[in-house]
């Protein structure tokens, strides 16, 4: 069964002559961590199933260490009708020590909703409209290891299907 998930990692690391940096700041040691995973099959959100519970996006989770700080961010296209709509969170089995995150969606050009949270797994970017994609982007110091994980729901629960498409990602960069 091919996986839904393609995962791709990248380590960038090295010393030895200074790394400018923005401010006038060099360094001689560096690393950057990204993780990055892109949805390869249609998740799906309708009352009968998950409706406004909200649902990992599947193969949207990384892992993440505990002291370590991380920003995030995904794409997600997809739709949803005026009588479901859509919300996002970010979740997973991580704690933080703090986090900071915001939502938004659009349909196709006008921005429906655009809210912000400072704590994990709360809904933001919800609203009962139609959307074609959506995003999340933030930032967490990580308490407790485990994962970091995308989530949708339905904003208002209702027989019409929300839906987050193939080809969205979720790319996770370690910053200290």
């Amino acid at each position: 069964m091919p996986s839904a998930v393609n995962t791709q990692t990248s380590t960038i690391s090295g010393s030895g002559p200074a790394l400018a940096l923005p401010g006038g700041m060099q360094t001689t040691k560096f690393s950057v961590d990204t993780m990055c995973k892109r949805v390869t099959a249609q998740i799906n959100a309708v009352t009968s199933t998950t409706g406004t519970t909200l649902t990992n996006i599947t193969g949207l989770s990384v892992d993440v260490e505990a002291g370590a700080s991380y920003a995030f961010e995904a794409y997600l296209p997809g739709v949803a009708t005026t009588n479901g709509g859509l919300k996002l969170a970010i979740g997973g089995t991580s704690t933080a020590t703090t986090i900071s995150y915001a939502g938004a969606q659009w349909d196709t050009t006008t921005q429906n909703a655009n809210t912000v949270t400072t704590t994990k797994g709360n809904a933001v970017a919800a609203a009962t409209t139609v959307f074609t994609y959506a995003t999340l982007r933030g930032t967490i110091v990580v308490a407790t290891p485990g994962t970091l994980t995308a989530q949708f729901a339905q904003n208002a629960a209702h027989a019409d299907t929300t839906s987050i498409y193939v080809n969205g990602y979720f790319k996770v960069t370690r910053i200290s």
